[in-house]
């Protein structure tokens, strides 16, 4: 093999190790972001940048800011909130950002989440059984007597 390939002559396959936990993500396309992000975002300033746009427009006369910041008002915008979310996520678990949002919603009461939101020790629900001594128990077992009367 040559130097500048991925494996060495005595690595084998079993040598590397696997990326198992980016299996079930979605990849980053930009800056970080997958594409249902890009997309939410896009969908969130889409609007707003038309709104200014459209405001501009009849500022100015002239409908060419219109398409212009439609256009590209959404596209820097996405580019700019990307680098934020990156930097939010950062060390972070997948899609930690839409789970932060959706605990800052719970808490000011715009949303229920079906997260755990308490805080303290597991219970298992039960008593735990009393500790059983070595003296040996006197209860009688039933099971016998019921065989031989059944027979």
């Amino acid at each position: 093999m040559s130097a500048g390939t991925f494996f060495d002559d005595d690595a084998t396959v079993s040598d590397v190790a696997p990326l198992t936990d980016r299996v079930n993500s979605e990849p980053p396309v930009l800056r970080g972001l997958s594409v249902t992000e890009v997309m939410v975002s896009t969908a969130l300033f889409f609007p707003v940048w038309l709104g200014v746009g459209f405001l501009a427009a009849h500022l100015f006369h002239r409908w060419q800011i219109f398409i212009l910041l439609g256009i590209f008002g959404p596209l820097f915008s996405v580019w700019a909130s990307a680098g934020l979310l990156a930097s939010l996520k950062r060390n972070r678990p997948d899609h930690y950002y839409w789970q932060a949002w959706l605990w800052w919603l719970h808490r000011h009461g715009l949303w229920t989440v079906p997260f755990v939101s308490h805080r303290g020790a597991w219970d298992l629900g039960r008593t735990l059984p009393a500790a059983r001594s070595s003296a040996p128990s006197r209860r009688r077992d039933t099971s016998t007597t019921w065989r031989l009367r059944a027979s």
